[in-house]
């Protein structure tokens, strides 16, 4: 009996020691797996959240499609040529200000040829669309607002200037800058770049010239009531030819009451331009008309104090300054001064003054 007593004494401290070591053993591979670091659920979650997030930011195409206020601008992609789209979705690090719907309705009204954005139909006419919508995409640019800054020059994807005007708002014009566009919707990141809104549909200068062609410089001088004297000065000359070319050209257009002036300087024989019937009254009418006309543009933005050569032969008037303004001095004693500036033209300049310009042939004449 005492044998076997103690060989079960011996096979229970057998047993005893190997669970005990097993249990050890069991404890150490656990505090081995709790040194990993575990994401909870929540953490998981919060992180797939974010990777969606980033998988569906859209791009700059894909944002102008989806948001509210663009409809016109999306239609207009879909009708332009598709490497604009292109642009908009494979490009990155690109700027672009888009008009809104209001901004494209404004753009409408101002047309005579065109009501809405299905008038553009012809090819020609989808050229400009294509060309006014790159004129608002920069490339290789990323620009928030606050980077926008004031007298900056940007260079489109069309290729034109946009100008940067920083004044109680942020405003991008047209390199004409006869178009403001105010930046209403400002920073809109997308996947490839930035999207601001604007409120004007901005155009560049080719476009302008074509759906705003400019008067030529006699369809000014026929249009202005304020010259009617000095058309029928021409017509009665037959000198309209002169300044019908290309140009540039400038004229110092007379108003009426300059032109009425002069008949009171020739004297009572000369009540209308139809009084000068014989040839020599004639030349000197055209010598008169000559004299306002010179064949360069001459914009007031470029005025300097000097003498400027007219189309008639050996003839100049000068400008000069007084009282701290740009007059013009001829043959006479009396200045003209300018009653308005910068009439612009397709083929030059029209400055309106107050006085007809007399070369000393018209003072010789009169004497």
């Amino acid at each position: 009996m005492k044998r076997v007593f103690k060989l079960n004494l011996q096979l229970f401290l057998c047993i005893s020691f190997s669970l005990l070591f097993g249990c050890s053993s069991d404890n150490g591979d656990a505090i081995d797996r709790n040194d990993e670091v575990i994401d909870t659920p929540e953490q998981e979650e919060e992180e797939g959240e974010e990777e969606v997030e980033e998988e569906l930011a859209p791009n700059a195409l894909e944002y102008i499609l989806s948001s509210g206020g663009y409809s016109i601008l999306k239609s207009a992609l879909e009708t332009v040529d598709p490497s604009i789209s292109d642009i908009l979705s494979d490009e990155d690090n690109i700027t672009v200000f888009a008009p809104t719907d209001t901004a494209f309705e404004g753009f409408f009204k101002s047309l005579t040829e065109f009501s809405a954005l299905a008038d553009f139909e012809e090819e020609a006419e989808i050229e400009l669309l294509n060309e006014i919508l790159k004129y608002h995409i920069l490339e290789d640019n990323l620009l928030l607002e606050n980077a926008l800054m004031d007298g900056a020059e940007l260079t489109s994807t069309q290729s034109g200037v946009l100008n940067v005007l920083v004044d109680e708002g942020v405003f991008i014009q047209n390199e004409a800058q006869n178009i403001q566009a105010l930046v209403i919707q400002a920073d809109n990141e997308v996947s490839n770049g930035i999207v601001h809104g604007i409120d004007e549909v901005l155009l560049p200068e080719s476009v302008l010239n074509t759906l705003f062609p400019k008067p030529t410089i006699v369809e000014i001088i026929t249009d202005t009531e304020e010259l009617e004297q000095f058309e029928q000065a021409f017509l009665k000359a037959d000198s309209f030819g002169t300044i019908e070319g290309d140009g540039p050209f400038t004229v110092f257009a007379p108003n009426n009451e300059a032109v009425e002036l002069l008949f009171e300087i020739l004297g009572d024989s000369y009540n209308s331009f139809d009084d000068f019937q014989n040839f020599l009254e004639l030349q000197v009418l055209n010598e008169i008309l000559l004299g306002h006309l010179v064949d360069e543009n001459i914009t007031s933005a470029n005025f300097e104090e000097g003498t400027i050569t007219t189309l008639l032969p050996n003839d100049s008037i000068e400008l000069v300054i007084e009282n701290d303004v740009f007059v013009i001095k001829d043959a006479s004693e009396i200045r003209a001064k300018f009653v308005l500036k910068d009439i612009e033209a397709s083929n030059g300049t029209v400055h309106i003054i107050d006085k007809i310009l007399l070369p000393q042939k018209l003072l010789d004449f009169v004497e």
